[in-house]
């Protein structure tokens, strides 16, 4: 059987290992809650981002929309005016080009939205 200075000295051991265990358990739980705060904010930082983004891209789009319409509309008054001009097979290769490229604006542009 322990002495009793034996059982003091295994008490108080078996206190501050407690203690100790107690200590290191907040710590980490401090450490976990602080991460868990930094993570949530980046993930917030990162919505808030993307959704400025979002707005710009969409922003963007409605300003060239109305561009792209009049490009479009003055691409089907070239056509008319051309099929009726008697050098048709010229102006129908020049519009084919064109009509291309306008395509090709259109279609990048769109893209986006």
């Amino acid at each position: 059987m322990a002495t009793h200075e034996e059982q003091n000295f295994i008490a108080k051991t078996r206190n501050e290992f407690v203690l100790s265990a107690e200590n290191a358990i907040k710590e980490i739980k401090d450490k976990f809650n602080k991460f868990h705060s930094q993570l949530d904010q980046r993930k917030l930082e990162l919505i808030q981002s993307i959704q400025k983004t979002q707005a710009d891209v969409l922003q963007k789009f409605d300003e060239t929309t109305p561009k792209l319409i009049e490009i479009q509309q003055c691409r089907d008054s070239t056509i008319s005016i051309l099929t009726n001009n008697s050098n048709k097979q010229l102006l129908e290769t020049q519009l084919h080009s064109f009509t291309t490229e306008i395509d090709e604006i259109v279609e990048k542009t769109t893209r986006f939205h």
